[in-house]
């Protein structure tokens, strides 16, 4: 994501689109609610949620102007599950039957997942303040691996990953406290 940012500026481009660019990536996250650094077991563990919420963070902030994508599930929506940037930055909610409305709330800010029948695949797709009610097709894990087969590009074995350092921006200063403070 960074290098595409790098791409873009050199170009004088904000977004992808306007470069011309068209490769695009998402990021799929199975259930989010396991990134949860308050479940976590272990100092490390929770170090390491957190570091992937931070970067979840980054890619919904930034990602859709350099052509990444987030897509998040989870079983169980609520305010400590997903996080805040990412739900405040998607620009697009699906969101199935929820057992209560403090769920429907949680990912859709307002009622009604709680109320759709309960019929299989009947779901609410909102984008931004339009919510229509939506039946989605069946999916086996045949159709899925069969649709998705052509567009999975094999990645080369990495190592752990490693948190990067940020460069200093700029436009930064520093307070120092002197005679006059």
């Amino acid at each position: 994501m960074r290098r595409k940012q790098e791409i873009l500026k050199r170009s004088g481009k904000k977004k992808v689109e306007d470069a011309g660019i068209t490769e695009r990536h998402f990021v799929i996250i199975d259930e989010v609610g396991e990134l949860n650094p308050d479940e976590a077991v272990s100092k490390e563990e929770k170090q390491l949620k957190q570091q992937c919420q931070k970067y979840m963070s980054q890619i919904a902030r930034l990602g859709a102007g350099l052509g990444f994508r987030l897509i998040l599930a989870t079983q169980y929506p609520t305010g400590d599950v997903i996080p805040r940037q990412c739900k405040q930055n998607s620009d697009a909610k699906l969101c199935f039957r929820v057992q209560s409305g403090t769920a429907s709330r949680v990912v859709l800010d307002s009622d009604g997942a709680e109320s759709l029948p309960k019929i299989k695949g009947r779901a609410i797709y909102q984008m931004a303040d339009k919510k229509v009610v939506i039946q989605t097709p069946l999916m086996t894990p045949e159709i899925i691996q069969e649709t998705i087969a052509p567009y999975i590009v094999p990645k080369k074995e990495v190592g752990p990953i490693e948190a990067t350092k940020q460069e200093t921006r700029r436009n930064s200063f520093k307070l120092e406290k002197t005679r006059l403070s």
